[in-house]
């Protein structure tokens, strides 16, 4: 049973899209940077998705290549447990601790930067840098910084459940 229900089979919280975006650099293959982003999904459903890529300019004029993709309904839930649940125990700790960064209290999106090189190698840690696959998550159902909250414990004890 998903993380996400009540006893009832009821949804507390529905996470109802997941949106991922990394920035390829000149100096960088373009083709790691879209399997980091590929890592940063779950693996049953990578052949099944499309990656959007934007050639556009940087700061500084330099070309940079935006990868982005973005999941709905029954995978946007899969792909955020997922990603939770892939996270090292310090890591989703972490997350919870700073959640005022990370989630608006007036809103249901979630914000997570996984770092880039780490996902490439095939390990999701979260990152505060700028080199990063940025991940927003819109939960359904939250309604305060303690529903993310509550909602993010949830989907923590399924996955210590889980392994």
């Amino acid at each position: 049973m998903s993380p996400l229900r009540e006893a009832r089979g009821k949804p507390r919280f529905k996470v109802e899209r997941i949106s991922y975006r990394v920035i390829a650099h000149a100096t960088e293959d373009l083709e790691k940077v879209g399997e980091a982003l590929l890592n940063a999904i779950p693996p049953s459903i990578r052949e099944r998705v499309e990656i959007d890529a934007v050639k556009t300019k940087g700061y500084y004029g330099n070309e940079i290549v935006i990868l982005s993709l973005t999941l709905k309904k029954k995978k946007a839930r899969e792909a955020l447990e997922w990603v939770i649940c892939s996270l090292p125990p310090g890591d989703r700790e972490f997350l919870i601790n700073t959640l005022g960064l990370r989630a608006d209290a007036r809103s249901s999106h979630l914000h997570i930067r996984l770092d880039k090189q780490e996902a490439y190698v095939g390990r999701l840690r979260l990152n505060e840098g700028s080199d990063v696959i940025k991940v927003e998550a819109t939960v359904v159902g939250v309604m305060s910084q303690e529903d993310m909250e509550r909602f993010l414990r949830e989907v923590i004890a399924a996955c210590r459940q889980q392994s």
